[in-house]
């Protein structure tokens, strides 16, 4: 599925106002990158992705059908955002205990997610690089 048709910030009302802010926040930043995280994400709730091998079989098969080997690194650049976003949210929900709400656990996921992401990028740039070759 292309990303284009996914990029969307519906407004979810089973989740509290922080996650509201964060997931409006993080959505802004990075709008198609963030699509890609929650749309994983959403296939995982799904049942469609079931193990840490079918996630990154995904992550790859979406990166290569939706970017191109050049957009590869402007990807990691704004997931890397992403990331700190979400990682400075979580840790000052933990330190004002307000890590309770709904939508925390899904915020923890998008943010496993990005790092998974970023994490397969580097080899994913090099194939394209070595293919240009």
């Amino acid at each position: 599925m292309k990303i284009e048709g996914l990029i969307k910030n519906v407004p979810n009302t089973i989740f509290g106002e922080d996650y509201a802010m964060t997931n409006h926040i993080c959505f802004m930043m990075a709008k198609k990158e963030y699509s890609l995280v929650k749309y994983l994400r959403k296939k995982m709730l799904a049942g469609e992705i079931t193990s840490d091998i079918q996630l990154e079989e995904n992550i790859k098969k979406e990166l290569k059908e939706n970017y191109s080997g050049s957009e590869l690194m402007g990807v990691q650049f704004m997931l890397n955002q992403v990331i700190q976003l979400l990682a400075t949210s979580l840790n000052n929900f933990d330190k004002k205990k307000n890590n309770k709400f709904k939508g925390y656990s899904e915020l923890e996921q998008y943010h496993s997610i990005s790092g998974l992401i970023v994490n397969l990028l580097p080899a994913l740039t090099m194939e394209y690089i070595t293919n240009k070759l």
